[in-house]
């Protein structure tokens, strides 16, 4: 694709539309696995199912900024 895009051939909306459905595709996957979530069998499963979520989320947090401060 790369190789497409240097040639000029390609119009400058296509990437950008690309982009946007690109975006929409993985929120709607992302809501696709929040609906496959049954709040009682997380419930259930206590501190052995919240606490992973919960350690995991700061993690990705402090990564995520870090490497934009890194990068920018």
């Amino acid at each position: 694709m790369v190789a497409v895009r240097s040639t000029g051939l390609v119009p400058a909306v296509v990437p950008d539309a690309a982009k946007t459905g690109s975006t929409l595709l993985l929120a709607d996957a992302l809501f696709g696995l929040g609906c496959a979530v049954r709040l009682g069998s997380l419930l259930r499963g206590g501190g052995r199912a919240v606490l992973p979520g919960a350690l995991s989320t700061p993690l990705v947090v402090v990564t995520g900024f870090g490497t934009l401060a890194a990068f920018t």
